[in-house]
C-alpha cells in the first residue's frame, strides 16, 4: 500500500476508495453447507428442520474465501487483471488512451487509484459500485490506518 501510495504522489494520480457493506454475504457458497432452523424461527408444520445454505452468513469459515472468490469474478470482469506478486492488488491498463487504474482491495475496503481527471477511473468505480452496495467515500484521506492529504504537488501521509 505504501509503494503505491508513493506512486500516486509521484505520478500524480486522485486516489478514491469505496466501502462495501456487508461484504462477506454477497459470497456464493461453492458447497454445501447446512445448519439447524434458528431459534425463534418458526413456519406452520416445519418444527426443528435443517436448512441447506447457498449464500454465506457471517461466521462461516468459509465467509472470507467465498467473498474474494467473488470480488476477484467482478474484478475480472470489469476487465482489471490481479497483480501476480499480491493478491489485493489489481490493474486496468487501457491501451488506447494509456490511462492506468489501480485498485487495492482489502477485505470490504477497495481504493482505486489513476490518472488525475481520469473518466476511466469514475467509470470503473461506478460499475464497481453498481454491482454491492457501498459506500463510496470518494477522495481518500484514509486508508488502512494510513492518513493521506493531498497539496498541489501530490499525496503525502
Amino acid at each position: 500500500m505504501r509503494l503505491l501510495l508513493a506512486v500516486a504522489a509521484l505520478e500524480d494520480l486522485d486516489i478514491q476508495s469505496v466501502d462495501i457493506k456487508t461484504a462477506y454475504l454477497y459470497g456464493d457458497l461453492d458447497e454445501e453447507i447446512y445448519m439447524k432452523q434458528p431459534e425463534g424461527f418458526k413456519l406452520p408444520g416445519k418444527k426443528n428442520k435443517v436448512w441447506q445454505l447457498h449464500k454465506v452468513l457471517y461466521g462461516l469459515k468459509q465467509a472470507g474465501l467465498s467473498w474474494w472468490r467473488t470480488m476477484t469474478k467482478l474484478m475480472l470482469a470489469l476487465g482489471f487483471k490481479r497483480c501476480k506478486s499480491d493478491a489485493g492488488v489489481y490493474y486496468y491498463y487501457d491501451k488506447k488512451t494509456k490511462a492506468l487504474v489501480i485498485a487495492i482491495v482489502y477485505i470490504d475496503n477497495v481504493c482505486f487509484m489513476g490518472t488525475k481527471g481520469s473518466l476511466l477511473l469514475n467509470e470503473l468505480k461506478q460499475k464497481f459500485m453498481a454491482r454491492w452496495e457501498c459506500r463510496d467515500l470518494g477522495e481518500t484521506t484514509e486508508f488502512l490506518d494510513i492518513h493521506i492529504s493531498c497539496d498541489c504537488k501530490g499525496y503525502a501521509w
